[in-house]
């Protein structure tokens, strides 16, 4: 909870369009699906590769959406965007494997792209 105030802290005065939030064994980065792309500040990403956290990213659609997702060709944009942002953390300076996933949340639609902070587990398990 620390971490996800001090993140909070430094994403609303850098004016990074991501919010951040605790998560189950971490803190989060999270910033609506948009056309053409998650916003990705050079500084922030700085900022990430100096916590020395492990990274993961996620699309998360809706939990009321279900089924549809995968109807709709939903679930496989978001995953699409998700390895996007993970290779743009990736060629930005996050030189580790990044995985990728997508999930259901309670987010409002039309969904989100997520940066996931391992903060449970130590650097190079």
């Amino acid at each position: 909870d620390y971490f996800a105030t001090v993140l909070a802290e430094r994403v609303a005065r850098a004016g990074w369009p991501w919010t951040a939030l605790s998560a189950s064994g971490g803190v989060a980065l999270r910033q609506p699906l948009r056309d053409g792309g998650a916003v990705l500040p050079a500084e922030m990403v700085q900022y990430l590769v100096s916590t020395g956290y492990p990274v993961a990213v996620a699309a998360i659609f809706p939990a009321d959406q279900g089924r549809r997702a995968g109807v709709y060709g939903v679930f496989d944009e978001g995953l699409k965007r998700a390895g996007e942002l993970a290779g743009a953390l990736n060629r930005s300076g996050i030189a580790r494997a990044i995985p990728v996933e997508t999930r259901f949340a309670a987010v409002s639609p039309p969904g989100a792209l997520e940066i996931f902070l391992d903060t449970a587990r130590e650097i190079g398990e």
